[in-house]
């Protein structure tokens, strides 16, 4: 939370930039109740640009970017590869990926579960959300998929019995990390404090990361694949999400009068 002071000249004009671009607020309807099939253009085209603006977005993106320039991606997962980081041996590395991936997919319908549904109507909302979301997993693995089989990257390990040129993306890294930016939505209707919250959604975003980099130090994706992944992932989450099933901005502003008329204070946030 961020808070500005702004002189009585300029609150015209901040007042006037708030009237056209609408001010977002926290949720207050129940969980699954704003599922909408028919949401319109304007509603994805506002959906697509939040997301591509989201850091769990960007990030990812331009580090597979800066990666992918410096010439070193192979190089980087080769020494991930020889040396075990992390891990021991390939075979931890892929155990660990997998094995927090089905705790990731746990978290997720937790947080389905947890969420507040409103008072009236509470199990129809809840079953739209969960039928909407489990959608918009299912679309980010069909997706990935058929990425997998236009791009047809190899993988990175030179001594796979089978190789299946499926490198870009990744099923461990896009998936989960659609996941991630749906639990970060979720949290928004859950009753707990933030330290909570938060806390949920950190915890998310290291075990979506143990589950891609998992398959780096495994020897089926390099840096760059699970990076963009991850990118594409979180985008996909978002948009979809804030299209069908909420349409609620991650920023939200309001003005408070200084004592002495001068001027006013803007107070920024931002939120999962």
């Amino acid at each position: 939370m961020v808070k500005v002071f702004v002189p009585q000249k300029w609150q015209l004009c901040l007042l006037s930039i708030l009237l056209l671009t609408g001010c977002a607020q926290a949720p207050v309807d129940g969980w699954g109740s704003r599922v909408d099939l028919k949401p319109g253009w304007e509603r994805f085209k506002r959906a697509a640009v939040n997301a591509a603006k989201d850091p769990g977005t960007w990030v990812p993106a331009a580090g597979a970017a800066v990666i992918l320039a410096s010439g070193r991606d192979g190089e980087l997962t080769q020494e991930a590869l020889s040396e075990n980081w992390i891990y021991e041996s390939r075979r931890n590395a892929s155990d660990s990926s997998d094995e927090h991936a089905i705790l990731l997919d746990r978290m997720w319908m937790a947080s389905m579960l947890m969420t507040s549904s409103g008072s009236d109507d509470r199990w129809s909302n809840k079953a739209k959300g969960i039928v909407g979301e489990t959608l918009i997993v299912n679309t980010s693995i069909i997706t990935t998929n058929a990425l997998k089989r236009s791009i047809k990257r190899r993988e990175p390990y030179e001594g796979l019995s089978h190789v299946e040129y499926e490198g870009f993306p990744s099923n461990h890294s896009t998936p989960p990390f659609t996941q991630v930016a749906l639990i970060r939505r979720n949290m928004r209707y859950v009753p707990v404090n933030d330290f909570v919250k938060y806390s949920y959604i950190t915890a998310s975003y290291l075990i979506a990361t143990d589950v891609a980099y998992g398959r780096v130090e495994g020897g089926l994706h390099h840096f760059s694949d699970q990076l963009a992944g991850a990118a594409l992932g979180n985008y996909i989450g978002l948009v979809l999400f804030d299209t069908f099933i909420g349409d609620e901005s991650m920023w939200s502003m309001a003005l408070y009068p200084t004592m002495d008329n001068s001027g006013a204070f803007a107070q920024f946030s931002y939120s999962f």
